[in-house]
């Protein structure tokens, strides 16, 4: 496995959204949809990092925004110590070369009237890689055969519609990794596939890109996924990321009350398991307007007085784990 340096470093990432309102008279000033409201994240080269939370917290934009497809509000991304901007600024096409995605539908992934071959062959063109279109059949044989699509010359010759949604969903991950990325953000990748064959895809994405030495962010609901395919896992609530760290320190010490409870309603096979389910009531407040206090105070059954006046700086809650509550501070004290 390639060494881990660190690939992606993000400070203080904001994507804020200007608001329509339906009564400007009696809403003066202007007001902000905060989707992503401060992020600092690392990922090295070669590594695994899992991205959890609720629907809405901002998994998705944070997602848009490391691949180009967002621009920040305010903030930092740096590949390899350049801005993103810069890179994207001074060859849009290069900068896609090294932050490449997949997508979670498959199916929508591919142009249906195009062969296999043609939708492989096509980016390997446009970025200049291999000679000449005998080169490029044989790289894409290859990564086929890589992937476990045999015989490979059968698959160049099939459309989309022919294939099941895993081979689809094979065959977009090895598109993206003929590339060559340096990072790459899976967006739910194996949720709309069969049971049986999300393994064999997890299994593949990560012989893959740890021999290629590519970094991932990895964003998933499940966390029995997260769990599997993460070295290290960040929790998103509203916007910000509220506790951080290595997989097992998050699955079995989570410090944050919000990680608590998203864990106690991870479902189990262990039969002796008698974890108690947490139940988070109500929904998640509106990403407008943000009080000052944390977010998650109006439906943590453990918040006090304080949660409600100040949001909660990030503390050390281990040699790489990370937590922005004031219960856990309040119980190191």
């Amino acid at each position: 496995m390639t060494e881990l340096t660190t690939l992606l470093e993000v400070k203080n990432l904001k994507k804020w959204y200007p608001c329509r309102r339906k009564n400007r008279l009696f809403s003066p000033g202007k007001e902000w949809v905060k989707a992503v409201d401060g992020i600092d994240l690392t990922v090295n080269s070669g590594e695994v990092v899992g991205i959890i939370g609720e629907s809405g917290c901002g998994k998705s934009t944070l997602a848009r925004m490391l691949i180009g497809l967002e621009q920040p509000t305010t903030g930092e991304i740096r590949y390899n110590g350049r801005l993103s901007t810069d890179l994207i600024r001074d060859d849009k096409k290069g900068f896609h070369r090294i932050a490449q995605t997949v997508f979670q539908n498959p199916f929508d992934t591919f142009t249906p009237n195009d062969r296999i071959g043609s939708l492989l062959m096509r980016p390997l063109k446009m970025h200049n890689i291999g000679s000449d279109s005998a080169e490029r059949r044989e790289l894409c044989l290859s990564a086929l055969e890589e992937g476990g699509l045999i015989p490979a010359a059968d698959f160049l010759n099939r459309y989309p519609h022919e294939l099941s949604g895993g081979q689809l969903q094979r065959i977009s991950i090895l598109r993206s990794l003929l590339l060559n990325p340096a990072f790459m953000v899976v967006d739910e990748p194996i949720s709309m596939l069969d049971v049986s064959v999300r393994a064999d895809i997890l299994a593949m994405l990560l012989v893959l890109c740890r021999q290629k030495g590519t970094g991932i962010m990895f964003i998933s609901h499940d966390i029995s996924v997260i769990r599997y395919v993460s070295d290290r896992v960040a929790v998103m609530y509203l916007g910000r990321i509220v506790e951080t760290g290595r997989t097992d320190d998050i699955i079995l010490h989570p410090r944050h009350p919000y990680t608590e409870a998203l864990l106690s309603n991870c479902s189990t096979i262990d039969p002796d398991d008698q974890t108690e389910v947490i139940r988070i009531e109500g929904e998640p407040p509106s990403p407008v307007g943000t009080g000052p206090g944390c977010f998650f105070a109006e439906r943590c059954p453990k918040a006090s007085a304080h949660c409600w006046r100040a949001y909660p700086s990030v503390t050390k809650a281990g040699e790489s784990h990370e937590v922005s509550c004031f219960i856990y501070q309040r119980e190191q004290r």
